[in-house]
């Protein structure tokens, strides 16, 4: 024991960290192992000038269990917990004057918590830690690389613009370390060759070239730049083969692309591209990649039920609410089984379930809320080609949401626009059709009037109507 590992790390102790170590040895929220206490009561009294004789574990393990037979394994495995705990307070102490550190391990946790609010605050925080920095070391560059890339996370879908700004200058502050980081490193190979002699590495192999998640960042970054669609399939079969390969987070990373590619193409070809969508998110499931966490999943359980229920896989996709739905972080548990559910009895056309469950449940969620009143206005529009005395109701439907969206600041001008065109086209749609079917002009006339409308929510589906 003399020799050991605990004894080494214990001997560097000050008065400070014994007195530090001894409270968490206390708390029951470091350890329920009172037996620690007793080894460290041991060493403790020893400390600092530790003697061989007096450490012999026969020895150490009769005082902590003096009626018990001597046990190797369990007296190495008492003195590696009690190292651990000193590890610990090594780490707290360092994070304790860490401000980057917490931010991040905090802004992490609340993102998993998925509370928009808090999250929102702690966004704004960490704008002003970056905005408050005063000398711009290259440690600057790096916290406030990794600081901007967890104010991306917040942000996300909610705000594209922001995203686009906020990717900008992360890509501006990479380059900036990198440069920074650069010219000390040469600095120093300069300084130490006045001290020691040395070859150049003349190797030009980089490692990233053996990299797989490198390989496949970069066939994606050349996919979307030259548009070559065989590459995405090649990219795809390259990413399931080597996920051994692959850490966990870019996994996600990477499905998270190839999800966004399919929704992309699915403008140019709608049912190719979602069936390919489908195929990602079951091996997604397969392999546990969007199980990981609950956040994980809540990012793309409406969007999995939505392209089973375009797929017309209706009973996959109720048994993945309800094998899934648990797994849910509890805010968000309600909103998106409601939400997934009324957009599945959307897909069956049974109208009367889905205006139910939009009607009966709240939703807290902004995106889901706007996203199932939309699926409203749709339910609305089928039922009244069954039945034109649901045209009233539907109209008031779409001038109610146009009321909302305009009054909601959570809307970006982009995603208000591309609202307004689809009720106000609803409309329009809704008031020719109750004069009889469409004739031929009329359909050419309503496509050439969607084809100059920019940004459309549910593009595809009005097409669908206007041809129906």
């Amino acid at each position: 024991m003399y020799q050991s590992k605990l004894v080494k790390i214990f001997t560097i102790l000050s008065s400070e960290d014994l007195r530090q170590l001894q409270k968490m040895l206390k708390s029951p929220f470091f350890t329920s192992n009172e037996n620690l206490q007793k080894l460290f009561k041991i060493l403790r009294d020893k400390h600092p000038d530790f003697k061989s004789s007096q450490l012999k574990k026969q020895i150490v393990f009769a005082r902590i269990f003096p009626k018990t037979k001597y046990s190797d394994i369990k007296i190495r495995n008492l003195m590696s917990e009690l190292r651990q705990m000193i590890e610990q307070l090594f780490t707290l102490q360092q994070l304790k004057s860490d401000r980057p550190t917490q931010n991040k391990f905090l802004t992490n946790a609340l993102i998993q918590k998925g509370n928009l609010e808090l999250m929102d605050k702690q966004e704004m925080q960490l704008k002003k830690y970056i905005d408050e920095e005063k000398f711009h070391t290259i440690d600057f560059y790096s916290s406030k690389y990794e600081t901007l890339q967890l104010r991306k996370k917040i942000i996300q879908s909610r705000n594209y613009s922001l995203t686009a700004e906020l990717i900008q200058e992360a890509d501006q502050t990479l380059n900036s370390f990198y440069l920074f980081a650069k010219i000390k490193l040469k600095l120093e190979l300069k300084n130490l060759s006045k001290f020691a002699s040395f070859q150049e590495n003349k190797n030009t192999v980089n490692p990233l070239q053996k990299n797989i998640a490198f390989q496949i960042y970069s066939d994606f970054n050349s996919l979307l730049d030259n548009k070559e669609g065989k590459l995405f399939f090649y990219i795809k079969d390259q990413y399931f083969q080597n996920l051994k390969k692959i850490d966990k987070v870019t996994q996600v990373e990477i499905l998270s692309l190839m999800i966004n590619y399919t929704i992309q193409n699915m403008e140019v070809d709608d049912k190719k591209f979602n069936a390919i969508a489908f195929e990602i998110y079951q091996l997604g499931i397969a392999h546990q990649i969007l199980t990981q966490s609950p956040f994980l999943l809540e990012g793309h359980f409406y969007n999995i039920v939505t392209i089973a229920s375009k797929e017309r896989q209706f009973e996959w996709a109720f048994n993945f609410i309800n094998s899934y739905k648990d797994l849910i972080n509890p805010v968000q548990k309600a909103d998106l089984t409601n939400a997934s559910l009324a957009n599945l009895y959307f897909h069956q056309k049974e109208f009367d379930k889905v205006i139910e469950v939009v009607v009966q449940h709240h939703f807290s969620n902004h995106g889901l809320n706007y996203v199932t009143k939309l699926l409203l206005i749709r339910c609305y529009y089928e039922l009244f080609l069954q039945n034109d005395s649901y045209h009233e109701v539907l109209i008031a439907q779409t001038y109610s949401f146009e009321k909302y969206v305009q009054r909601n600041s959570n809307f970006s001008e982009v995603r208000k626009e591309a609202i307004l065109n689809f009720t106000r086209f609803v409309r329009k749609l809704a008031n020719t059709r109750l004069k009889g079917k469409l004739s031929k002009s009329e359909k050419n006339n309503m496509q050439d009037f969607l084809v100059e409308q920019k940004v459309t929510m549910s593009r595809s589906w009005l097409l669908a109507k206007i041809n129906e």
